[in-house]
This record gives structure tokens, C-alpha cells and sequence, in this order.
């Protein structure tokens, strides 16, 4: 279930009158008090799902890039670095920069789809690139070139959907991917690659569900 429009309608009204922090802050308020479902918890702001689509569907070309970062739950450098050559049956084998942990990918069908995606991305007459995901003349994006389209595309998205807020940065992506992931954070620590489950705890920020007083199963 999406955001009720009446609460976003009124966090437009809060973002324009008194700016993006008191915003945040009204959010965080309103939906803590009313647990409204389909809410995702980023760096203690919240994300719809409504940005996110909002955002991909303004990227065009680089969409892939989002869409990889979040379903394979890896930092920027390692989602523009990819090359074709890392491309295999089972996945995609990618060697975090960080951890230097190696881990193939598993296709998924929204996986599979978004590197299809790539490999339809426009290339100039002649050109061929090595890259998964490349600009027309065949070269990878350095973090500056793609930090500059995906503000653009943020930009874009705040003009296209007025009533949304669009705080959140590219390598929120990840949170998101991690905080969706099932299991608890040891298995969540395995598929990320991260060294040890204090790291994937402070990108796992789904906000958990406790019971209250009187409340509690028992195990039997």
C-alpha cells in the first residue's frame, strides 16, 4: 500500500513552508504514530515507493544502474565497474572494492531483466565497450559523470512529481536493498559480503515490529 494522499499532500505543504528538515520531521512523527504500511526507513527519513519509481522512470538509460545497485545490495563503484566478462550462467560475479569478498550475484527475473536492459544501452557507430553498463562512446562512468545524471534525474523527478520528497542519495539504494532483503542480519550479512553483522546492521533500516505490554507469545 502507497503513501495516503492526504499525508503527502501535507508533507508538501511542510517541505514548502517551513523546508526539507521540519518535513522529515513531520514524517517520521506522523508515521511512527500511525505505522501506515508500504513506509521503508532510510538513514531515519522515509523512502515510498512512489520516489523510487518516480526517480527510475526519469533516468532512462541509467536505470539499470539503480536498479542494480539496490537488488544486488552493492556500492556504486563495484555497480559502474562491472564488466561484460562477469557475466555468467548462474550470475554475475562481482569482488566488492571493500571487503574484497567475491560473490556471484544469482539471476533473479527483475535481475536478468534490468542487465538486459543494459545491454540494450545506445552505442555510437563502431564503438563497443567492455562495460555492462557504459555511456555511447564505450566507456564506464567515473562517479563524478554519473553523480552529475543522477541529481539531474533527481532534479528532473522533484519538477515531474512536485508532491514527493526526493531526500535520498544513490547510496541509499543499498540501505534499501539490505532493509528489503528476508532473514535475519546474519543471513543478510552473507548475501551483502560485509565483514561482520555490526556493518550490515547499520544498512539494515527496516523499522522492526515488537509487541507491547502483555502482548508477548511464549514459545511452547
Amino acid at each position: 500500500m502507497l503513501i495516503q494522499i492526504d499525508v503527502r499532500r501535507r508533507v508538501a505543504e511542510v517541505e514548502k513552508s517551513q523546508g526539507i528538515a521540519r518535513a522529515n520531521t513531520y514524517l517520521t512523527k506522523t508515521f511512527v504514530e500511525r505505522t501506515l504500511p508500504g513506509v521503508e526507513c532510510v538513514n531515519a527519513k522515509y523512502w515510498f515507493d512512489e520516489m523510487k519509481a518516480g526517480t527510475f522512470n526519469l533516468l532512462t538509460e541509467n536505470a539499470t544502474k539503480e536498479i542494480s545497485a539496490y537488488l544486488t545490495c552493492s556500492r556504486q563503484g563495484d555497480i559502474l565497474a562491472m564488466k561484460k566478462s562477469q557475466i555468467m550462467d548462474e550470475g554475475i560475479l562481482i569482488k566488492q572494492s571493500k571487503t574484497s569478498v567475491a560473490q556471484i550475484k544469482a539471476w533473479s527475473p527483475r535481475f536478468a531483466a534490468a542487465i538486459k536492459m543494459a545491454a540494450e544501452l545506445p552505442l555510437k557507430p563502431g564503438m563497443s565497450s567492455i562495460f555492462i553498463i557504459h555511456q555511447p562512446n564505450g566507456s564506464g562512468y567515473t562517479r563524478d559523470g554519473f553523480n552529475s545524471r543522477w541529481s539531474a534525474a533527481r532534479e528532473a523527478a522533484k519538477l515531474k512529481f512536485p508532491e514527493l520528497l526526493f531526500d535520498f542519495t544513490f547510496h541509499d539504494l543499498k540501505a534499501k536493498g539490505v532493509s528489503d532483503l528476508e532473514g535475519d542480519l546474519y543471513e543478510k550479512r552473507a548475501i551483502t559480503g560485509h565483514k561482520n553483522v555490526e556493518q550490515t546492521a547499520t544498512y539494515d533500516r527496516k523499522i522492526v515490529v515488537v509487541p507491547v505490554v502483555g502482548g508477548q507469545v511464549k514459545e511452547k
